[in-house]
């Protein structure tokens, strides 16, 4: 037999704890001798089976039910597809607060300056972000398919006659004029001094240097400071 201590000790539970499981009449104690309250074996797995429940989220009332029905496993599984659904909903909302916070702070970091006023601004700006990753991504597969198309152009150079080289040539030059243009009208830049917005015309960005994550070496035509200027969405 155990004690209310005891079984508090092997549970990992408040003996307050025990004693209100008693009160609700979810574990009831074997017997009661001059006020304290003694558990048998069989109680003490209970007791472990009502943790178990509980770290998986399940409420005292659910809990009991599962104790009382004649049915423990199809009522759990019911229980446990309704917290994993809720626990989706959960997790869902709390990586589109990450998502928003993400954006938020990218953008003072950026601007120096409150992007948005209102939870529509907010979104507005996360449809745009969205819309400019989308193109990122279009960008690098076009950027792809030119280096492919390029490199089947070398290979091929020595086995096709000069007519077909120099429309395969022009084909490739036209190819990296098109994606040159392509990121130009999609792409943006900020001034990491004023934290000026700006774009370049697709001729300046074909010519000017780009170092990744860094951006593009430009001149902020605010502050006309010259620097690695980040790429952003257009307005």
């Amino acid at each position: 037999m155990y004690t209310s201590g005891e079984i508090a000790k092997l549970c990992n539970l408040t003996v307050r704890t025990v004693q209100y499981y008693d009160k609700i009449d979810l574990i009831k104690p074997t017997n009661i001798v001059e006020n304290r309250r003694y558990y048998s074996d069989e109680q003490l797995q209970i007791f472990q089976l009502v943790c178990l429940y509980k770290n998986l989220g399940l409420s005292l009332k659910e809990i009991k039910k599962l104790l009382q029905t004649k049915e423990p496993a199809s009522l759990l599984r019911e229980l446990l597809i309704k917290k994993k659904n809720e626990l989706d909903d959960q997790i869902n909302d709390m990586n589109r607060k990450n998502k928003k916070i993400n954006i938020l702070l990218s953008e003072i970091e950026n601007e120096s300056t409150m992007p948005v006023l209102s939870d529509k601004d907010l979104n507005d700006l996360m449809i745009k972000k969205d819309y400019f990753n989308s193109k990122g991504k279009l960008t690098n597969l076009f950027l792809i398919g030119y280096v492919l198309m390029l490199f089947v152009s070398i290979l091929l150079s020595s086995l096709i006659a000069r007519e077909w080289f120099i429309l395969v040539l022009v084909i490739n030059v036209g190819f990296l004029l098109f994606l040159v243009y392509f990121h130009a009208i999609n792409s943006a830049y900020v001034c990491p001094y004023c934290h000026h917005k700006f774009t370049i015309s697709w001729i300046k960005d074909l010519f000017s240097f780009n170092n990744g994550k860094k951006g593009k070496y430009l001149k902020c035509p605010s502050c006309k400071q010259k620097a690695w200027m980040k790429e952003t969405y257009r307005d």
